[in-house]
């Protein structure tokens, strides 16, 4: 069983290789050339795990990040960054609030599992980690 999980991790980090890598250096490109802009995060679920994480490590590197709905988030003003971590794409809060912010004018940047869905379409620059749909591990499963 370790060995299936092992191979599964060494067909992921295989998959990276076909990573748009000029949009992850566009990404990197706006969140470092904007210092004093905030960077707000979010995510449901598991992406939201991510996105927090993710959020910890910009403000650990001196960015201003915040994660969505936290209470210590301020409020958005112009030129601040929407980074969006999503599995699908099309996940239905995920989508409205982007639909949202999008009307607002913000910058949106998504981050993906399993194809641009709705929200890729809507963004700005679209990271597919591509690692496929149906190459998750299922909810419930133990590890």
């Amino acid at each position: 069983m370790l060995e299936d999980y092992i191979g599964e991790v060494i067909l992921h980090l295989e998959r990276l290789k076909g990573i748009n890598w000029d949009n992850v250096k566009m990404l990197i490109d706006e969140i470092t050339s904007s210092p004093h802009s905030k960077i707000f995060t979010y995510g449901v679920g598991r992406s939201g795990y991510v996105a927090q994480a993710f959020t910890m490590r910009l403000a650990h590197l001196g960015f201003k990040a915040y994660f969505v709905g936290e209470p210590n988030c301020p409020s958005a003003e112009d030129g601040d960054i929407l980074v969006v971590i999503s599995g699908s794409g099309r996940t239905y809060s995920v989508v409205n609030m982007v639909k949202r912010v999008r009307r607002e004018g913000w910058k949106i940047k998504v981050i993906s599992i399993g194809g641009a869905g709705e929200i890729g379409k809507m963004s700005d620059i679209h990271i597919d980690l591509n690692i496929g749909e149906y190459n998750r591990v299922p909810n419930g499963h133990p590890l």
